[in-house]
């Protein structure tokens, strides 16, 4: 049996921007790191305690890639936010 596109419809992950509504996603970002043998144990180093994550939000009309384009003409950015992140 053979499954028509609405049925496939419910796979999908909702990534629309609705105006006047917020989103909140979930991004996993991995710290560097290196797996040590300390006293006959493995352990897990982590390298950089801090990270400054840099988040852009672009429009691209026309689709392509984001690196080819030009701003103002191929992409528009929306919004920027950066933060620094640290691990206890």
């Amino acid at each position: 049996m053979v499954y028509g596109p609405h049925r496939k419809s419910g796979m999908l992950r909702d990534t629309t921007l609705q105006p006047g509504q917020t989103r909140a996603e979930t991004f996993e970002i991995k710290f560097p790191y290196e797996d040590m043998d300390k006293d006959g144990k493995k352990i897990r180093n982590v390298m950089a305690k801090e990270l400054d994550v840099v988040v852009s939000l672009w429009h691209l009309p026309a689709g392509g890639e984001l690196d080819k384009l030009e701003a103002g003409k191929g992409k528009f950015l929306f919004h920027e936010s950066s933060r620094r992140v640290t691990v206890k």
